[in-house]
Order: structure tokens, then sequence, then C-alpha cells
């Protein structure tokens, strides 16, 4: 370990502007239970580069380790942030504005959070109720079949889906979106509700008349 902590400070000597060797000391410091020089070190590497998470958790485990709670846990959540990005802001902006109406904010900010995480199926979404919000009805269920492949057994999607369908004149895939979200979350009197509606568009009175009467 000293003759890491040796050939790093010849790194450091020989290309100071670089953060990943003053990351790579400060590790090595915090290994060594030299705290505050790797405190010291990792702030370097941080202000050199503040977008990479690693600089901030060794930091902060630098500082639990000297009883400096507050400072590890704003280190920690500096981490976080910089692994995930705008990810959390974006998705949390996104459903403020779905609630406040403003669809074209929401799709906005919901396709961020899917070019960020484009294996979230919360962000698929939002960006479908978004894009249904602005009548663009057909590009809503495809966000919502990527959200629905992500997690195939969630009745929300499933539900959210089935109304787009409804919207863009496919009665029989919103009966079939409503059904599937009932069964796995019998509570959705809302479903019941639309499919009555999706069954009247297929002709289907008597299945129609049979969902309102179970829906009050």
């Amino acid at each position: 370990m000293e003759m890491a902590l040796a050939d790093f400070s010849k790194a450091v000597e020989l290309d100071p502007s670089n953060p990943l060797t003053w990351k790579l000391r400060g590790a090595v410091y915090y290994r060594l239970e030299h705290y505050k020089k790797a405190v010291s070190d990792l702030t370097k590497a941080i202000e050199l580069d503040p977008s990479k998470p690693d600089p901030y958790l060794y930091r902060g485990n630098a500082y639990g380790e000297m009883d400096m709670f507050s400072n590890a846990i704003a280190d920690f959540n500096r981490a976080r942030e910089a692994e995930n990005g705008d990810y959390f802001e974006n998705l949390k902006q996104a459903h403020k504005a779905i609630l406040e109406g403003a669809f074209q904010t929401a799709l906005a900010r919901a396709t961020s959070a899917t070019d960020e995480r484009p294996n979230d199926s919360i962000a698929h979404t939002y960006r479908g109720i978004a894009l249904h919000g602005i009548s663009r009805f057909g590009q809503a269920v495809d966000a919502f079949n990527i959200a629905d492949a992500i997690d195939p057994d969630n009745p929300a999607i499933m539900f959210n889906r089935g109304l787009s369908n409804l919207a863009h004149s496919r009665p029989a895939d919103a009966v079939s979106d409503f059904s599937s979200a009932l069964s796995l979350d019998s509570s959705l009197g809302a479903a019941l509700k639309y499919r009555a509606v999706a069954y009247d568009h297929l002709g289907m009175t008597i299945e129609a008349e049979a969902d309102r009467k179970m829906s009050k």
C-alpha cells in the first residue's frame, strides 16, 4: 500500500490536473486510515471533475470514519445525484406537470428520463400519459407497450394503455387491457367503467351493462 501511495504521489506531481490520480491517492490514504489526507485529495478530485460519483463516495466514507456524519450523508447524496444525472428531477417534474395538465412539459421531462434510464417503466409510463394528454394516442400506446415489457404485471400500465387504445378507436384492445388490469387489481373500478364504454363500441351491450352495474 505504501508503494501504491508513492506511485500515485508521483503521478499527482507529474499531472496535477488529472482528477483520477487525486482520487486514487485519496483512496489509498483512506485505506491507510489517513482520513484527513484522504478528504483533501478527494476534494481536489471533485474540484477538477465534480461529475463522477466515486470521489464523493470515498470522501463520504472518510467523513464517516471521522464521525462527521452530516458531511458523509451530504456526500452520499451527491454521489447518488452524480450517478443518476438529472433522472430523478426529470421524473419528479414530469409527474408534477402531469398533475397540472401541462402535458408538453411532462413529455419533455419524461422523454429525458427515458433517455437516461431506458429500462425504467415509470419514465415510459409518464411519457405515455403525456402523449395521451396531447392526443397522440398511437404513440402513447407505444410508450405503454415499452413500459409493459419492462414491468408486465403492473395494472396501472395496462389501465392507462387501455385508455389510449379506447381513444385510438381500438375498443377490443382496450377491453383486453382493462380486463388484464382488473385481473391484477379487482379494486380498479375505473377499469370497469371504461371497459363498459369499450364494450359499447363493440356493440356488446350485455357486457357493458354488467360492467356498469359492478362499477356502482
